[in-house]
C-alpha cells in the first residue's frame, strides 16, 4: 500500500487558490510605517496655532509620486498656490487649514481625531468593498488616503500620507499603494 501525499488528496481549485495565495505572500511584504518616532516629534494639541511654508523640503517614503509637494496638495484642495499656510485646531477636533486666494483668505475645515502619540489623523478617502470580507479572493476595491501631522523637534511640520488605490477579481489586480513622509518648515 502506497502512502498518498496529503497534498495530492485536496481538489484542484484549492490547490491553485494555495499556490497563488503563497507566491503572492512571498513576493510581497509588509514595510515598517514610516510616522516618527515619538522621541522625535512633539505632541499636537487643541491648543496648536502654526504657520507653515506652503511647499515642501523633504519627501522620504516610499511611492511617493513627486519630488516635491505642498501642503494644500495633500490635502486635495488644487488650483490655488500659496506661500504661506495657517494651521489651527478647533474645539470638536476641527483642523482648520487658512491661505490666502485671491485678495481673500479661504478656510477649510477637515475632521479628525488626535492619536495618543501625539499626531492628528485625518482621512480623506476610505473606502473598502471586499468579497468575502478578510481574504477577498473573488472582488475587491480599497481606496484610501489617510495624513497624520506632527511637529518635530526644529518645530516643522510633518504629514505622513498613506494611500492605496487597488482592485481585483479573482486573480486579475492592479492598483498600488504607497506611505511617505512630507517636511515643512515653520514660519
Amino acid at each position: 500500500m502506497k502512502k498518498r501525499n496529503a497534498m495530492a488528496k485536496l481538489p484542484t481549485y484549492l490547490l491553485c487558490y494555495w499556490c497563488i495565495f503563497s507566491i503572492t505572500t512571498s513576493l510581497t511584504s509588509c514595510g515598517k510605517t514610516l510616522p516618527l518616532r515619538q522621541k522625535h516629534t512633539q505632541p499636537l494639541n487643541q491648543s496648536f496655532k502654526g504657520k507653515f511654508q506652503n511647499q515642501s523640503f523633504k519627501i522620504s517614503g516610499r511611492n511617493h509620486y513627486q519630488d516635491y509637494t505642498s501642503i494644500l496638495q495633500e490635502l486635495e484642495i488644487f488650483h490655488h498656490e500659496s506661500e504661506s499656510i495657517s494651521i489651527e485646531f478647533g474645539l470638536n477636533n476641527e483642523l482648520y487649514i487658512r491661505y490666502p486666494k485671491g485678495g481673500d483668505t479661504s478656510t477649510s475645515i477637515f475632521n479628525g481625531k488626535f492619536k495618543r502619540n501625539g499626531s492628528y489623523q485625518i482621512w480623506l478617502r476610505r473606502k473598502r468593498v471586499e468579497i468575502p470580507p478578510l481574504f477577498p479572493i473573488i472582488y475587491s476595491r480599497v481606496d484610501i488616503k489617510r495624513l497624520r501631522f506632527q511637529l518635530d523637534l526644529e518645530n516643522n511640520l510633518v504629514i505622513h500620507n498613506k494611500w492605496a488605490r487597488t482592485a481585483n477579481i479573482f486573480i486579475l489586480a492592479a492598483g498600488g499603494s504607497g506611505k511617505y513622509n512630507c517636511y515643512f518648515y515653520q514660519k
